[in-house]
């Protein structure tokens, strides 16, 4: 791997030009090799589509492109590609456009995408009078074209060398204004317009192009670039390119060598780290937060931008959330049950790399593209490809952790949702933690509040084969169906969030922890031991419905509970600790020398909650029971 001397950060964090990084001093991970690969093995009409998430990459990968094709080999010097004989590096003229800089407005988006266009135009010396988008980017292919050829002939080179094409076109984030308007199809409609008139000119434009790669999220089938472009070569799951964009572990170790000792120093001095952590140990642990996507199921890579601030920061923290959208929120927003798919095992897609419906967007694949998953392992059934996916890290979980837990927890209008969690979450970990019934009542009844206001019969949980209650207890509510689903949604959704928040705390939580004879719903190792946690959820009666809660998400007011409510309440309790006893859900830790107490959660309708702690004491030498206050 390349590394240049070094001055500042390993290079300004974010910093997207090749050039400027060279020039800087800065430290350039080498992936020209595969950048070699791509131009070589090109053939003309086949433009290039690399799909990753945002903030991977992809625009240094296009203006190192640029800067190849432009003839710069000075900024190339001990670079693989410099090294690799034969290779042309004439100069030809290249079209460098970004929608990133258009404004993705119904009404604004096509002016400033012919702005972005004239733009480019005069960076290479045309001065264009074109209307519209379309018409400028086919005027300044011809021009350029024609430009080039003149100049070629001037100075006396064959001819025959341009039969290929003699202009580069770069596009990148092309999809940027039709995921900025994902949920708005109106909007979406007029700037899908005007993209597909934009890659139906490129299409007949192509003749002049001698190299053509864009790059993007998703693939959108309706905006003529993969309908209308048919011999589109899409390399995002090709496993050559599949390290094309992020960072693999060996060039963490290589490239950003000097940076791992000065942050491991710097970690030491802050107490962060243990005194006698090593090089390795650092690694492992930027591994952990980091690294885990995968395009082929095989070869890893880390988020590049979290592990550059990473190296400026000097610390370890979830920069993807701080630097991105909430797509997964802005998704499944009015969806409940969408939410906790992306929890499941069973994630996969099959065949290529899925193209979507603007109309029929599915979320999983989506999801996937955009980040939040990646592709686990790959199984081969014949002809056919089936992708595993799977969250890819730690600061991923992270991310989703905080955006599940914003919308169900934190009030409408708070400016810092993550702060507003953090200060949350400590006070409900110190009340559970000092087992304090009637505070943690309080935050559940929060939870409680969350999931009742999203709409208690809306999500469709137990369509999802991942949200499916074990045989043997949907057998024994027979005849009351609909009720029991009813109750086990509820059930899931607050179990679910639980745990969810008491990981945002990063105490260890096992759900499902299984005993010899059952599963206890979660299990959480504190401070000073285990928590066996056991939730009950009931149905109000409706002539009991009336709650002593007023339901302001955040905002939770207690009143007296009827006696009837409170005798509920406590039947569940006492179901909840018997369970826990008789499915042996503590004996595990209890045999292992830990302090377990049992925490019995009972959920009545839609507000009221109750929770109970009890130690878990031997009786006798084999059989546990709750100690008697």
């Amino acid at each position: 791997m390349a590394e240049t001397g070094l001055k500042r950060s390993p290079f300004g964090v974010g910093e997207a030009r090749f050039e400027m990084i060279i020039n800087n001093r800065g430290v350039y991970v080498d992936k020209t090799g595969l950048i070699h690969d791509l131009i070589s093995s090109y053939w003309q009409g086949a433009p290039y589509f690399l799909s990753r998430p945002r903030r991977f990459g992809k625009t240094l990968l296009l203006d190192t492109i640029k800067c190849v094709f432009q003839g710069k080999r000075e900024l190339f010097s001990g670079l693989e590609i410099e090294r690799r004989a034969g290779f042309n590096w004439d100069a030809f003229p290249v079209i460098h456009i970004s929608l990133n800089n258009t404004t993705p407005e119904q009404d604004l988006f096509e002016p400033t995408l012919l702005d972005e266009v004239k733009t480019v135009a005069l960076k290479n010396g045309v001065v264009l009078d074109s209307v519209t988008s379309s018409s400028a980017i086919a005027n300044l292919i011809v021009r350029l074209s024609l430009d080039h050829k003149s100049s070629w002939k001037k100075q006396g080179k064959d001819p025959r060398l341009l039969d290929n094409g003699n202009v580069v076109l770069l596009i990148d984030e092309y999809d940027y204004p039709l995921i900025s308007n994902i949920g708005n199809p109106q909007k979406q409609e007029k700037i899908r317009l005007a993209l597909r008139n934009f890659f139906s000119s490129i299409k007949r434009s192509l003749e002049n192009l001698r190299f053509t790669f864009i790059t993007g999220v998703t693939k959108f089938r309706q905006v003529s670039l993969f309908s209308s472009m048919n011999t589109i070569e899409d390399i995002s799951l090709d496993e050559h390119f599949s390290t094309i964009c992020g960072f693999t572990k060996l060039e963490i170790e290589t490239s950003f060598s000097r940076f791992l000792s000065q942050t491991l120093s710097d970690l030491k001095s802050k107490s962060e780290v243990d005194k006698h952590a090593d090089i390795d140990s650092l690694v492992d642990q930027v591994m952990k937060w980091y690294d885990g996507y995968s395009w082929d199921g095989k070869s890893k890579v880390l988020n590049p931008l979290s592990v550059l601030k990473f190296f400026r920061k000097k610390k370890f923290s979830n920069y993807w959330y701080q630097t991105g959208s909430s797509l997964l929120t802005s998704r499944v927003a009015n969806n409940t049950a969408d939410y906790f798919k992306i929890f499941s095992k069973d994630l996969e897609f099959s065949g290529t790399f899925p193209e979507m419906d603007l109309n029929n967007l599915n979320d999983t694949i989506l999801l996937m593209q955009a980040g939040y998953l990646t592709i686990d392992s790959v199984t081969s059934l014949g002809s056919r490809d089936i992708f595993n996916l799977t969250i890819p890290s730690y600061e991923i979980m992270d991310s989703i952790r905080l955006e599940i837990l914003a919308d169900f927890f934190v009030p409408p209008n708070i400016p810092s949702p993550d702060n507003y969690l953090n200060r949350k979450c400590l006070q409900f970990l110190n009340a559970f933690s000092s087992r304090n019934e009637g505070k943690c009542e309080f935050f559940l009844s929060a939870i409680l509040a969350g999931i009742i206001q999203r709409g208690p019969g809306s999500p469709k949980i137990q369509e999802n084969q991942h949200f499916q209650d074990d045989q043997e207890n949907q057998d024994n509510h027979e005849g009351e169906n609909e009720k029991y689903q009813q109750a086990t949604t509820t059930e899931f959704l607050f179990r679910t969030i639980l745990q969810l928040l008491i990981e945002f705390g990063n105490q260890l939580v096992i759900p499902e922890s299984f005993s010899d004879i059952g599963r206890s719903d979660l299990a959480v190792q504190s401070s000073n031991g285990w928590v066996a946690i056991e939730i009950k959820h009931e149905n109000a009666d409706s002539t009991h419905e009336k709650s002593h809660v007023s339901l302001n998400k955040g905002d939770i007011v207690l009143g007296r509970r009827s006696e009837y409510v409170n005798g509920r309440l406590e039947k569940m309790i006492n179901q909840a600790f018997i369970q826990i006893v008789q499915k042996n859900y503590a004996k595990k830790y209890l045999a292992d020398g830990f302090d377990v107490y049992a925490a019995a959660v009972a959920v009545y309708g839609t507000s009221e909650v109750m929770v109970r702690f009890r130690k878990v004491v031997w009786e006798g030498s084999r059989k546990i029971n709750i100690a008697v206050e």
